[in-house]
């Protein structure tokens, strides 16, 4: 598990970030689970092929942390945490107001890149975007090499951070 202090935090609730190897709740897994609650940032990554075992670890810490939960597109975090491992939650969606502004203006759904660019983009460093996760999680299984991990992981909290603002 990957902990952090930090000097802002959520007040009430959960600030929520999954990382799965795809779109589709009912197809796919959850390999990543991130959440803040109060100032503390916890990252709990996922280290082999076996989902229940990761399930049954992450299961009744969700079911613990302080709800609402509160997610960019909380949408596909609940549809995840309810197909997946069975869990019902009261969410916010912090896209919501970014959606209704782009509705108004006849403007696409931005998204979190657009609204909060991640750092690596001003120092023209390589960004792992969420659509590359599912992809880093096959090199892991393939060659067992924690860089992968380590990406998914700093994607996570980069996300969550992010998230804060």
């Amino acid at each position: 598990m990957y902990i952090k202090q930090l000097p802002v935090g959520v007040a009430k609730g959960t600030l929520i970030d999954l990382e799965t190897t795809g779109l589709d709740s009912c197809l796919y897994e959850i390999i990543t689970l991130g959440v803040v609650v109060g100032n503390k940032l916890k990252i709990l990554q996922r280290k082999d092929k076996d989902k229940e075992l990761f399930y049954k670890r992450i299961k009744p810490i969700m079911k613990n942390l302080p709800q609402p939960f509160y997610a960019f597109n909380s949408g596909f975090e609940k549809k995840f945490l309810e197909h997946q491992l069975g869990i019902k939650i009261i969410d916010k969606d912090l896209y919501e107001p970014w959606r209704n502004k782009a509705d108004k203006k006849g403007l696409k759904w931005p998204k979190l890149d657009e609204i909060v660019p991640p750092p690596e983009t001003y120092f023209k460093e390589s960004v792992v975007k969420g659509e590359d996760i599912p992809k880093l999680w096959d090199q892991f299984l393939a060659h067992e090499k924690q860089e992968y991990l380590d990406q998914i992981v700093r994607h996570n909290e980069i996300d969550l951070l992010r998230e804060l603002i």
